[in-house]
């Protein structure tokens, strides 16, 4: 690997931290398994925020112009949404890691 390449791959990772933060749902409900369907919402809302300010940390994306990032963003969400959850997803007890919310 070129050093270019592993400065890259490092930028990604520091960007990627932002999606390792715990969400904030805020609501009464005391049990992952009481998530309201708003909750879900308010979920993907958060996420989806955070995957756009992850990109805005990449020197790439920053390069584009707005009309590129937002297309880039509209064209992508729904898979960095899957790739997100693939990677919370506990495989020894076959559901998402609920440290990674906080209700």
């Amino acid at each position: 690997m070129f050093a270019d390449d592993k400065l890259l791959l490092q930028e990604l990772i520091t960007a990627n931290d932002i999606l390792k933060q715990p969400l904030d749902l805020s609501t009464n409900q005391k049990h992952f398994n009481e998530l309201s369907l708003m909750d879900v919402v308010r979920m993907t809302d958060l996420a989806l925020r955070r995957i756009i300010n992850m990109a805005k940390e990449l020197t790439f994306f920053k390069s584009l112009s707005s009309k590129d990032q937002i297309s880039v963003l509209k064209g992508s969400c729904s898979e960095l949404l899957i790739l997100r959850g693939v990677m919370v997803f506990d495989q020894k007890k076959h559901a998402w890691n609920t440290s990674v919310i906080q209700v």
